[in-house]
């Protein structure tokens, strides 16, 4: 753990966001930032806040490990959580002065994510969001289940995370990809939207609509939209590669098994993972629903990429009071991309 000299204790008068503070999230994977190499920084003034997606940015002065004044970035949520978590453009003013709590950037110096910001009236915002153990960030979620018994997958979710992709035995070339990997190359560095399943690893939030020949779901997050169809149709020889796949299912009971085909090649997670798409790649997707909570488990076959299917398991939480809403992203607001060489 590494701290800045001037950390000051603020007592926690009033927590303005509830969310629980546990490590692990799979948000990103292990992703850019590192959660185990913690820092405060104490008495850091505010230049500006930069409230826009995919990531709001707040830049301050603080003082570094050898006492020096100087700039440091802090990274947090995008505006659309953030403003459901009662975070708008006003949050934080320029020349205010606050402690904040975060985490710092695996490669860029003075980079970290935010995890709390204290006010120096005694208040606590705690802006990390997370919905596992009944411990929303979300204001929108319920408690009490939803009086809609004819429908199974049906409503809004928000993801209350869950484990990295397990079984991981990456190939050669597999390796190969990884080790040449470059985080400001990452399409939605630039606001380009990922694909299937990456896509579906988004917390704003998942609308589910069920239909008698498809179950359409919607990912705030980048406007992603997939159709799962349920008719018995299959894709064809002509049927094109997409981001997002060719989704087809049936009900097991209860459960919704859905497989997809048709991938393009494209990253699977945060930190450079590969698949490799066409027709060495299939994700098969278990969907159930057990009063408020959704969990959708995967298993992702790439015999380029990785010797043993892969597999994840992620929650989410009902949340019927949530909006989807506009998701607006200009490259021109993002930061640290490039384009491939």
């Amino acid at each position: 753990m590494r701290n800045s000299a001037l950390f000051v204790s603020t007592p926690m008068a009033i927590v303005l966001i509830l969310a629980t503070g546990s490590s692990g999230l799979a948000h990103h994977g292990p992703g850019p930032f590192n959660q185990a190499d913690t820092i405060t920084l104490g008495e850091a003034v505010v230049e500006t806040f930069r409230f826009v997606n995919p990531h709001a940015l707040i830049t301050v002065r603080a003082t570094d490990e050898a006492g020096r004044m100087v700039k440091w970035e802090v990274e947090t949520e995008s505006p659309n959580i953030l403003r459901r978590s009662g975070v708008y453009a006003d949050f934080l003013s320029p020349g205010q002065t606050v402690t904040i709590d975060g985490y710092f950037h695996r490669t860029v110096p003075r980079r970290i994510k935010l995890q709390t910001v204290s006010f120096a009236d005694g208040r606590v915002a705690q802006v990390r969001r997370d919905a596992r153990n009944n411990t929303p960030l979300f204001v929108d979620l319920r408690d009490a289940e939803a009086a809609d018994p004819g429908w199974r997958l049906e409503g809004i979710w928000v993801e209350s995370d869950g484990p990295d992709w397990q079984n991981q035995q990456p190939t050669a070339a597999a390796r190969e990809a990884m080790s040449g990997f470059v985080v400001e190359e990452d399409p939605t560095r630039r606001c380009v939207a990922p694909g299937f399943p990456r896509a579906a690893d988004q917390p704003a939030g998942l609308e589910i609509i069920e239909q008698d020949h498809q179950v359409v779901l919607i990912y705030e997050t980048w406007h992603n939209v997939r159709r799962i169809y349920t008719d018995g149709r299959q894709p064809g020889p002509h049927t094109i590669a997409t981001r997002m796949g060719y989704s087809v299912g049936h009900w097991e009971g209860e459960t919704l098994v859905a497989e997809t085909t048709r991938l393009l090649p494209m990253l699977l997670t945060w930190d450079g993972h590969p698949i490799s798409g066409g027709d060495t790649t299939r994700i098969v997707e278990r969907i159930s629903r057990n009063g408020n909570e959704l969990t959708i488990g995967y298993t992702l076959e790439d015999s380029v990429n990785w010797t043993e299917p892969l597999t994840r398991v992620v929650t989410y939480r009902y949340a019927p009071d949530l909006e989807i809403v506009d998701y607006h992203c200009d490259p021109v607001d993002a930061l640290d991309w490039s384009y491939p060489d």
